[in-house]
């Protein structure tokens, strides 16, 4: 499948283990913490509502939850500076979502014509940059709530 653009107001969808180290149940009600959307390459995988349209199926697991954000609010996060202590630098990460479908026959893990990845330009240099953008996504998603509350 060809990737396309993915447009403003477009839902994004993003699996949360039902496992509860992606989330926990606060007195203020549901936190999804920052860890749910952790990724090795610093690149969050979240599946497009125009092309997933039953959120169910962007679960990994059967018991897995599933939250949603808007793509206009991710792009929103912004500006991540990349040295914020050091005025001489300009330089900071733009935030995007990217459409890259996934295909067993290219050898991916699972057919996945909806996948998408967040990501910095430019990539990440460290973690701690990473972490602020993950941090930005689990309150958005924390705002959200559940579409499809996990199964525990």
């Amino acid at each position: 499948m060809t990737a396309t653009p993915v447009g403003d107001h477009e839902w994004l969808y993003r699996a949360i283990p039902s496992n509860g180290k992606g989330y926990r149940m606060t007195e203020e009600g549901l936190r999804i913490s920052a860890s749910a959307f952790a990724d090795r390459q610093r690149r969050p995988s979240v599946d497009r509502s125009a092309l997933r349209t039953d959120p169910a199926d962007a679960r990994i697991g059967a018991n897995d939850g599933v939250t949603r954000l808007l793509t206009h609010d991710v792009r929103r996060i912004g500006h991540i500076p990349v040295a914020p202590n050091d005025p001489a630098s300009a330089r900071v990460y733009t935030v995007d979502v990217v459409h890259r479908p996934t295909s067993i026959a290219n050898g991916d893990r699972r057919d996945n014509p909806a996948h998408c990845q967040i990501e910095a330009s430019p990539s990440f240099a460290s973690d701690n940059h990473f972490r602020k953008l993950i941090e930005a996504l689990a309150k958005l998603a924390t705002h959200q709530g559940w579409v499809i509350p996990p199964r525990e």
